[in-house]
């Protein structure tokens, strides 16, 4: 029961800002990962219009 407790501690230790390298490297991963979805998404969402816009020109010339 002791040793479960303590391995608890470890692992909320790692959560919690205990330990401030073991945090801040997998925070400072994620934020560029989050960064490149958003401009991937939006980017994306703009491509779409363009396409729509230009199947429309398209659709209506011919």
């Amino acid at each position: 029961m002791e040793l479960r407790h303590e391995n608890y501690d470890r692992a909320l230790g790692k959560i919690m800002l205990d330990d401030d390298e073991n945090v801040l490297i997998p925070v400072l991963m994620t934020i560029p990962v989050f960064i490149y979805l958003s401009f991937k998404l939006i980017f994306s969402r703009r491509a779409e219009t363009r396409t729509l816009k230009y199947d429309n020109k398209v659709m209506l010339s011919s």
